[in-house]
């Protein structure tokens, strides 16, 4: 987050804490490509319960975009001070506009406040290193002119995507993909950008690490999933896709990829051992996500009290049971009480805990095991780059790599679980 961001967001924030009455506020301004600019707008935010506070005690504050003013291409003068095709105000030719809710309230049904990314079709494209100053008149509350410099070498487009996490540097396959979609004017137009050289830039040095040439990819009517009806064509991002390959590049370091015409990617890495901060960070999720264990100072931030442990957690006693009742015959997820615990399903129950919980809640899934299948398959392939104490779990040092000991969390409980069949429930093992 820049720091003009930081500053225009805690002037809206204080603004709506003081009450003040506000139109929608400018969040953001950059070029999409040389010939759309990029507008990122927010109607407001919600004030959500805290702790302590009862259910629904949130708010809505927000004064909404006026949609149709802003998507008139009489509401924006374009000018530059060093560009001659915009040394007299220009208009955008035509506008799109995408809107979607991004802060959500139970105020006694759905209610959400929306932002609103408009995009500003130029007619004519902007030139390299040239500053450009947006005018939105009234549309805004927290400005009226918005200054932006076409760099593509330094600014972002968010047309431009790359691996965040990086890539190994003998990974065989080393993509960017360039493509948007637009809401109303739908996917973005790259026909006239093919052939466009692209660059690796070193974010140390500054200098160009390769370079290559903008290619076609596949188009927006492209299936790219087995859904075929939960999106137009089967196609999640509605554009065309071009590609920057840098497979062949190997070289350590940090960089972007920035191509002629449209702009630069986030910045990302190329390390051997890239991966490592993801997988210690998706590890410490799956602990944190353990059910009946209590969360303790020396292994977390978070401390918290066992959940869903019939033998430790309050009000949790006699809450699992056994029943020969099958999942098809519930009729709804949980089932019934009555049906469950009636005398012919009921077996006794349950003293047991130690699943995940995907949802904070008390019932563990069969699909769950897919944890420990990844976990120990990752284990097998690459033994050694896996550590014995390196993720702070409750384990502690045992003599086993910490990514086994994970593993291990959901198979001990399964094994705890099938003795407890036959202790409480009198079901002989085997069956």
């Amino acid at each position: 987050m820049t720091t003009w961001y930081r500053t225009i967001l805690s002037i809206f924030l204080m603004s709506l804490t003081a009450g003040t009455v506000m139109a929608s506020v400018v969040m953001e301004v950059k070029a999409l490509t040389d010939t759309i600019i990029l507008m990122h707008w927010t109607d407001g935010h919600v004030v959500h319960s805290t702790a302590g506070q009862a259910y629904g005690e949130e708010r809505l504050v927000q004064v909404p975009l006026d949609t149709l003013a802003a998507t008139r291409t009489a509401s924006y003068r374009l000018t530059s001070t060093n560009d001659l095709d915009y040394a007299t105000s220009q208009q955008p030719i035509q506008i799109g506009r995408k809107s979607k809710g991004t802060d959500f309230a139970w105020l006694g049904g759905s209610n959400w406040t929306l932002e609103h990314w408009l995009y500003l079709e130029l007619p004519k494209a902007m030139k390299q290193g040239a500053t450009y100053v947006v005018d939105t008149g009234s549309l805004a509350d927290n400005g009226r002119q918005w200054t932006l410099t076409f760099d593509e070498g330094s600014t972002r487009s968010e047309a431009v995507h790359v691996n965040l996490l990086g890539y190994v540097p003998d990974a065989p396959g080393k993509f960017a993909y360039v493509h948007h979609w637009m809401g109303d004017l739908g996917g973005l137009n790259l026909s006239a950008y093919g052939g466009h050289d692209f660059r690796l830039i070193n974010l140390q040095t500054g200098k160009d690490s390769f370079s290559g040439t903008l290619k076609f990819r596949h188009a927006s009517t492209t299936p790219e999933t087995g859904q075929l009806n939960d999106s137009v064509h089967g196609n999640f991002l509605g554009a065309d896709v071009y590609e920057c390959d840098f497979s062949s590049f190997q070289t350590p370091g940090r960089y972007v990829v920035s191509v002629e015409g449209i702009g630069c990617s986030f910045p990302f890495q190329i390390a051997g051992d890239v991966y490592r901060e993801a997988f210690y960070k998706v590890v410490r999720g799956l602990y944190h996500n353990r059910s009946g264990l209590e969360l303790t100072t020396n292994c977390t931030r978070w401390p918290r009290s066992a959940p869903h442990n019939p033998l430790l957690t309050p009000g949790f006693a006699q809450k699992l049971f056994y029943t020969t009742n099958r999942f098809v015959e519930w009729g709804s997820e949980g089932g019934s009480a009555g049906q469950l615990t009636n005398a012919h399903s009921f077996k006794g129950f349950l003293n047991s805990a130690g699943w995940y919980q995907d949802a904070g809640d008390w019932d563990s899934y069969y699909s769950h095991l897919t944890v420990p299948q990844m976990l120990l398959f990752a284990y097998e392939v690459a033994p050694r780059n896996f550590y014995d104490g390196e993720l702070h779990l409750p384990e502690g040092i045992n003599g086993l790599p910490d990514i086994l000991d994970e593993a291990a969390w959901l198979p001990r409980f399964l094994y705890r679980l099938r003795h407890e069949y036959s202790r409480q429930a009198s079901v002989p093992l085997g069956r």
